[in-house]
């Protein structure tokens, strides 16, 4: 009668929110229940449930940098299970032992507020951040509460170099979790929100929100798989293999597509095109593992001086 998932904190016109709907109405005697926090805080509490013996996750849906720390930390986590007609999901999409899928990819970029940038003068290249006059008006997560935020910072410098992360660093950018980083945009605190979820823009846009994303010049496309798993201490394991079931469904994939989200089944009604991944360059996150983050992010706050927050 339950299902409970957890996830990290997501903003109410996000895909999750409607595939909860759906999956509820098709399964009626089934109530999901979201657990939403920081992504650090949601590895963190998984991994505490499992060491403890503590049955109240079902389904886990994080970046794959996420699963990875999981799967290092905790390896019998993660109960096998291979979705009913998975069949169209590629190798790269799959776990070979069945611990995970990823139904959807997220992509990362510049989003702005429309009512104080217009769309002509939005940055259209990462390097257009460096103009003066966003000196102080970007914002992005903190890295401290994201485990993609470390992979984010180092993958930049990788695509563009040392000299590009020194002088970003010397906009003086703000950082804030997550959820107050969208607010803040939403509410025209801040122009530029730099490396979240593009899904995101664009569901708080469908949803009425004054924000939008950059479709960049140069197409390149921070990327990662998104990848959902079932606890092997899942209290309700077969609401849990239905979700997993309905998750890579068509039906379920055309929720990604309709909400803003990037599905991994090709063929879809894309409501937005910009959205596809044809002829975008997609550049695969660096990873930074769980054990190294807090070391890595302190030598490149101090290389850069970017002043993360302790």
């Amino acid at each position: 009668g339950k299902l409970v998932i957890y996830t990290f904190t997501q903003t109410p016109d996000t895909a999750v929110y409607f595939l909860r709907e759906a999956f509820e109405r098709r399964y009626p005697e089934i109530t999901v229940e979201f657990v939403m926090r920081s992504v650090a805080a949601t590895i963190s509490s998984f991994i505490d449930d499992f060491n403890k013996g503590v049955k109240r996750a079902d389904v886990i849906s994080l970046g794959k940098t996420a699963f990875l720390d999981i799967l290092r930390a905790a390896p019998n986590s993660l109960a096998p299970y291979v979705p009913k007609n998975s069949e169209w999901l590629p190798a790269e999409l799959k776990a070979s032992d069945g611990k995970w899928v990823s139904p959807s990819t997220s992509l990362y970029g510049i989003g702005y507020n429309t009512r104080l940038v217009p769309r002509a003068e939005a940055p259209k290249l990462y390097t257009d951040l460096l103009d003066p006059k966003w000196k102080g008006k970007i914002i992005m997560v903190d890295p401290k509460t994201s485990t993609v935020q470390a992979a984010i910072w180092k993958t930049m410098e990788k695509q563009y170099g040392e000299d590009f992360i020194r002088k970003l660093a010397a906009q003086n950018i703000k950082f804030y979790v997550a959820a107050d980083a969208i607010s803040k945009l939403v509410a025209g605190e801040f122009p530029i929100y730099l490396n979240t979820l593009i899904s995101t823009f664009e569901s708080s846009k469908i949803g009425g929100d004054p924000v939008d994303w950059v479709r960049q010049g140069d197409n390149i496309t921070l990327t990662q798989p998104v990848c959902s798993g079932i606890s092997a201490n899942a209290p309700h394991p077969n609401a849990a293999k239905l979700f997993a079931d309905f998750l890579i469904s068509k039906e379920g994939q055309q929720i990604y597509a309709d909400r803003g989200s990037i599905p991994n089944m090709a063929g879809l009604r894309m409501p937005n095109p910009d959205l596809s991944t044809q002829g975008k360059k997609l550049i695969q996150l660096e990873e930074v593992p769980e054990a190294e983050r807090n070391a890595f992010l302190a030598a490149f706050s101090a290389k850069y001086n970017l002043g993360f927050p302790p």
